[in-house]
């Protein structure tokens, strides 16, 4: 593990019949009441075993959101899937104190889950009243939910000014992990993929000064493209070009990478095409074959490298480069970190990666920051 600013829960001694509150990451993709991706809940595991094993009364806090991430799940398909490898109890009502008599009358190791957070509005708005009717459940506070970690919520930033706090061992884990990223061994390639243009194209434009590399795909590419003077036809854009950070920097830099062919929508058909012959009602939808191959090459000649987002229109079905480069550094000899969902999402296996990061945006603020707000309550 690497050096952290914080304490975990291996500084915690006899915990035996102590009450923890644990901050899970279980926000899940479910369809029909289904966990259709379980990664998450795997992560989750090992703290909450871990502290089960050690005779704690485990309290298990967590939100699930929908595909829009404004709909708010119902955490019960998580107890279930949870039961199939933990004694489990859902507890729906909790907020006035509903479950405090089963709670303090619990067997040493006995685990409970809570309803979704995020039913509640004192959530979100870090609220101290809903802080402190949580934390009088616990005796003790774990942050294992790095990828909500950079959110200023009651859960992750209200209850430790409440209770002895601590990080998780899937927290840890993370951290550790993206903190190589921000002192990496050399040569370092930094690839990003995906269309978060007002988080991404910063990050690179903070990365090229780091990086021997940095590579461009997916929606990022276009403004990028459209600075350096190329025709982008009709190919995703952002509505306001000023979130983009220095666009002229980005392009002008020289360890910025760009693929030198792309695949095009052209009539309903798909083209390999270069990109100085990209027309006015072209869509830009992956990186071309040449491309592929000059990465691929780039990876082979790297120590380090960093992932973020696929590099084609993965909802129209161009997952090629996506998987191909998954693939190339997968059996490279780099360290290699992957995080982003959509990456995650259209890739065949996560097998090979010395670390597949589930944080989404709290990795690319962390990148961004080097902290998070969950971090420094911590502290």
């Amino acid at each position: 593990m690497s050096n952290h600013p914080f304490n975990t829960i291996e500084d915690l001694s006899d915990i035996k019949g102590k009450r923890i509150l644990v901050r899970a990451e279980l926000n899940a993709p479910q369809h029909n009441g289904e966990i259709v991706d379980d990664s998450r809940l795997v992560g989750a595991l090992k703290t909450i075993s871990y502290l089960s094993e050690r005779g704690a009364v485990v309290i298990i806090i967590a939100h699930a959101s929908g595909v829009n991430k404004k709909e708010v799940l119902s955490l019960s398909p998580v107890q279930q899937w949870l039961s199939r490898q933990l004694t489990v109890t859902f507890i729906n009502d909790y907020v006035a104190g509903e479950a405090k008599e089963s709670i303090l009358n619990a067997d040493d190791g006995n685990i409970f889950l809570f309803e979704n957070l995020r039913k509640n509005e004192g959530e979100e708005k870090n609220d101290p009243g809903f802080a402190q009717a949580l934390s009088e459940y616990g005796e003790i506070y774990i942050n294992d939910a790095f990828p909500a970690s950079h959110r200023n919520h009651a859960s992750i930033v209200g209850i430790p000014k409440i209770l002895p706090s601590y990080a998780g061992i899937q927290f840890e884990e993370e951290y550790a992990a993206l903190s190589r990223a921000l002192n990496p061994q050399h040569p370092f390639l930094f690839i990003l993929g995906g269309a978060k243009f007002e988080t991404k194209l910063p990050l690179a434009e903070m990365f090229l000064d780091r990086a021997e590399t940095v590579f461009l795909g997916g929606g990022l590419l276009n403004p990028v493209l459209q600075q350096k003077g190329f025709e982008v036809g009709t190919s995703l854009m952002p509505e306001d070009i000023s979130i983009c950070g220095n666009l002229d920097f980005i392009a002008q830099h020289g360890h910025l990478m760009l693929p030198i062919d792309v695949v095009v929508e052209r009539r309903g058909v798909s083209e390999n095409i270069s990109i100085q012959d990209i027309r006015g009602t072209d869509i830009i939808v992956d990186i071309g074959k040449v491309s592929i191959d000059q990465l691929k090459e780039k990876i082979r000649e790297s120590k380090f490298v960093l992932w973020n987002g696929p590099l084609g229109h993965i909802e129209k079905g161009h997952k090629e480069s996506t998987i191909k480069i998954a693939e190339a550094i997968r059996t490279s000899d780099a360290y290699c970190i992957i995080g982003g969902g959509d990456s995650l999402g259209s890739i065949e296996s996560i097998e090979g990666f010395d670390f597949v990061s589930t944080a989404g945006g709290a990795m690319l603020e962390f990148l961004l920051k080097g902290t998070l707000p969950g971090i420094q309550a911590l502290i």
